[in-house]
């Protein structure tokens, strides 16, 4: 198993966007795949609530396994985390789901634009909200003006951790809220 890295620093957890998180990998003497074992592969990771594209996927040790394992063991793979704004405000606006699913698809569009790379197979890996805002980013990629057949063809699998694909307490309380907020400050106003 490889060492730990040092873990991210405070900026780092505050990145929007996608991260690529993976390095060139050495074949090991370990057991690990050689480099003709190679898995060209994208996995992209997209955090939930109260997460971010670091914390979310680092243990207590200081180990993001995302960056600090997968790489390893899928040589040839490249690793990126998408982070947005979990609370759903930036600054003073308001961040929908369908921006935050647009945002993922054009920044993950503008690392497959080699023809090699837009036939790479993906597999995503979303916690919580990352699931939702995955399956919106779906549904905007599915219609043929938006320009992300290459993305929807590619996909090998997905992953959903504790995705509330039903609705939740958890974002139902604080989308009301806010809500209510709005309302009561546009009036005020």
């Amino acid at each position: 198993m490889p060492t730990p890295k040092s873990s991210s620093s405070k900026t780092e957890e505050l990145e929007y966007g996608l991260l690529r998180l993976d390095t060139e990998v050495e074949p090991s003497a370990t057991g690990q795949p050689s480099a003709s074992e190679s898995c060209p592969l994208d996995i992209v990771a997209i955090h939930g609530l109260h997460g971010s594209a670091i914390s979310t996927w680092t243990h207590d040790d200081g180990c993001m396994w995302l960056r600090d394992i997968l790489p390893s063991r899928l040589p040839g793979s490249r690793i990126f985390s998408f982070g947005y704004p979990a609370h759903g405000t930036q600054g003073k606006e308001k961040v929908s789901i369908n921006d935050i699913a647009r945002n993922l698809l054009e920044n993950f569009k503008g690392e497959r634009y080699e023809k090699e790379d837009r036939n790479r197979p993906v597999i995503f890996i979303c916690h919580g909200m990352g699931g939702i805002v995955l399956k919106t980013a779906l549904v905007i990629a599915n219609h043929p003006k938006e320009g992300y057949k290459d993305i929807l063809e590619s996909i090998a699998g997905i992953m959903f951790i504790d995705t509330p694909h039903r609705g939740s307490e958890a974002t139902s309380f604080p989308l009301t809220s806010s809500n209510i907020f709005e309302k009561a400050y546009t009036s005020a106003f």
